[in-house]
């Protein structure tokens, strides 16, 4: 993780569905709600994974994480 970070210069982490939410938890700040890795601290959200009908909700999850909008 800390050399994907260092990699890409990283400043945000989505977790694509919970199980992956689950896996970063560890990395989660429980203050702040950020994800620390190594020196880094990122912004951290998660969206629904699109397998089984979740596309929609996975597509709005993701405008509003990266474009900071809301698609009602």
């Amino acid at each position: 993780m800390e050399q994907l970070v260092g990699m890409y210069e990283l400043d945000m982490v989505v977790a694509v569905g919970r199980k992956a939410e689950t896996g970063l938890k560890p990395y989660v700040s429980e203050s702040t709600g950020k994800l620390r890795i190594g020196d880094s601290v990122l912004r951290f959200a998660t969206v629904r994974h699109p397998s089984f009908g979740g596309k929609g909700d996975f597509v709005k999850g993701m405008a509003t994480v990266t474009l900071g909008i809301s698609l009602l």
